[in-house]
């Protein structure tokens, strides 16, 4: 049995507790997309010193190689999880021939069939206009929550470059296959974080 515990889910089975439950901070900076950062040093500083911890901690978690096989075949999760990015994620689906159908975040939240009080092209025409704002800040100027502003944006971002699958698929694929393409796609970069079947 799973549960999800800061939007990452949990063996209950086990008496292990992953890092990015232990470390909400570090990995919630790496939710963040890059293009949102600061162009500061110590903007840039901070992410690369979350992303090194995460690395670390993701490559020592006994969880790791569940975790990778649910973020890549089960659905996404934001940011990194098990040595991935979301790009990496895409990348590694696309191999696989894997799409993932997104889901309908306006129904699950009772958003109405019409449309959300605040409009995508708003959102984004905000945030040129306010680069250095949060995303806490710029979901108060627009008086919406934090969370359509954080999904606007990620969509956006999403939406510059689609991955389309090499080849579609009509099995899952096999813990053997993701971890072959892993190390296609990110153990080759990533040495700290080798997987073994």
């Amino acid at each position: 049995m799973y549960f999800v515990s800061d939007r990452r889910q949990v063996d209950s089975h086990t008496d292990v507790v992953p890092a990015c439950t232990r470390m909400p901070d570090v990995y919630d900076t790496l939710s963040e997309p890059l293009e949102d950062l600061s162009r500061s040093g110590a903007s840039w500083d901070a992410w690369l010193s979350a992303h090194a911890q995460a690395r670390e901690a993701c490559a020592a978690c006994p969880l790791l190689t569940q975790c990778l096989y649910r973020a890549v075949v089960d659905g996404e999760v934001a940011g990194y999880a098990a040595c991935t990015s979301p790009e990496d994620r895409a990348e590694m689906r696309s191999r696989l021939g894997i799409t993932l159908t997104a889901p309908d975040i306006d129904r699950i939240a009772g958003v109405r069939a019409a449309g959300s009080p605040v409009d995508h092209d708003a959102i984004l025409a905000a945030r040129r206009l306010y680069p250095r704002d949060t995303f806490a800040q710029l979901a108060e100027r627009l008086g919406c929550s934090l969370s359509t502003v954080k999904r606007h944006l990620r969509e956006a971002s999403s939406n510059k470059k689609p991955a389309t699958p090499a080849r579609t698929r009509t099995t899952r694929p096999t813990v053997d296959e993701v971890l072959d393409v892993f190390d296609e796609v990110v153990s080759a970069r990533v040495t700290s974080c080798p997987l073994s079947a």
